[in-house]
């Protein structure tokens, strides 16, 4: 799994485990599975979007951990959280559902700093009959270099020759 999708599972996770939200299903996205049809309760799919990298100054430098000098990069992860609602529960469940996200991921220790959550405007999707909102969260993240995975590029090697 790579860093990113870490992010995303972490997410996922952070969801799945507030009491608050145990009325819906999260899943993640882009797999396969099979779903009720028609929907008997909210289900809302999480997965990557996108990742934006931003370079630091300094070398990468992002501070001591334990005595250890920490390089890398700020990253910018977006995820696409689309809910999905049965039609018998209306489309204003879509966005029940949205605000219910949105104060656990803000109010509920989230382990990263969030910049955005979006949402667009609910559709209708008739052979799935269900309705759905496509949101997006955007948070902030630190990515290390991790010494067992250093391109030789960035070995630099000390010492007289």
């Amino acid at each position: 799994m790579g860093v990113f999708d870490s992010v995303v599972n972490n997410i996922l996770n952070f969801l799945k485990q507030d009491k608050d939200l145990s009325g819906i299903d999260f899943v993640i996205a882009f797999r396969p599975i099979r779903k009720a049809n028609p929907l008997l309760k909210p289900l809302v799919t999480v997965g990557l979007s996108g990742v934006e990298i931003n370079n630091q100054s300094m070398g990468g430098y992002l501070g001591l951990v334990n005595n250890n000098e920490v390089y890398g990069k700020s990253a910018k992860v977006s995820c696409l959280i689309k809910i999905h609602c049965p039609v018998n529960l209306g489309g204003e469940k879509c966005i029940e559902v949205f605000s219910q996200i949105c104060n656990s991921l803000v109010f509920k220790n989230l382990e990263y700093q969030i910049e955005d959550i979006s949402c667009k405007d609910i559709d209708h999707v008739t052979n799935g009959n269900c309705y759905t909102l496509d949101c997006v969260l955007k948070v902030n993240t630190f990515v290390t270099e991790s010494e067992e995975e250093l391109p030789i590029s960035n070995i630099v090697v000390k010492g007289e020759i």
